[in-house]
């Protein structure tokens, strides 16, 4: 069987798409603030900003209408979540950049934490465009092979909402092993906060599902599995 073909993108388009991510999901994130005045500012602000950094060509469509559309105008909910959960995506590129660590995988950064570190609406020179540097890649690909034995798990319970040996399946699993060094484990199954995943909070299972996906994804793509972003596969 062939090896799939990966183009991975260099450091600069890491923290060109880095900082898209970051204006992406603050622009979700303010949505629901379409009676101040001040808001609307702020995100006219943002979309000028972006041209301003030489950012435009790195946005998708998509981005380029979320970013210009006025507070209040977003008809579809479901693209306001996803926007707001692109930080998540942020963040992994933050990592891989060597800007700052990311949180264990059951707890979200602060996006504005992430945003400002990267440079988010500041002067140029003080941004992750300037002379970015990626880790090596046996780093990311050995991430990449935790967040998808992470994910497969994540997704397996939000399937079946039952307990398992995870530790023992991702030892002798038939596309294994898996990768689970940094996981956490309470009989012998993944660990939330402390928890057995059948135990732990639902709400909490499902929201790390989401955040698993996020982190996937945006691996992925820092592997060349996709030239475009939000075209990034994150399959289990």
């Amino acid at each position: 069987m062939e090896e799939e073909a990966l183009n991975p993108p260099h450091a600069e388009r890491v923290a060109a798409r880095a900082l898209v991510l970051a204006c992406v999901s603050c622009r979700g994130y303010i949505e629901g603030d379409a009676d101040n005045p001040a808001a609307e500012e702020f995100r006219t602000n943002v979309a000028q900003w972006v041209l301003d950094s030489g950012l435009g060509p790195e946005l998708e469509a998509w981005e380029r209408d979320l970013l210009n559309t006025p507070l209040g105008r977003l008809n579809d909910q479901q693209l306001v979540t996803d926007a707001a959960w692109a930080g998540e995506g942020c963040a992994v590129l933050a990592w891989a950049l060597g800007i700052r660590k990311l949180p264990p995988y059951d707890e979200s950064p602060l996006p504005a934490d992430v945003a400002s570190d990267l440079g988010f609406m500041k002067s140029l020179s003080d941004t992750a465009l300037v002379s970015p540097t990626l880790r090596n890649e046996h780093e990311i690909r050995s991430f990449s092979d935790f967040m998808f034995a992470l994910h497969w798990r994540l997704r397996q319970f939000h399937l079946n909402h039952q307990p398992m040996n995870f530790r023992e399946f991702a030892a002798t699993a038939w596309f294994g092993p898996l990768r689970t060094e940094g996981m956490k484990f309470v009989n012998e199954d993944l660990a939330l906060r402390g928890e057995a995943i059948s135990e732990a909070d639902p709400d909490l299972s499902r929201v790390c599902l989401s955040l698993a996906m996020e982190r996937h994804k945006a691996v992925n793509w820092l592997l060349g599995r996709s030239e475009i972003y939000s075209e990034t596969g994150a399959d289990t």
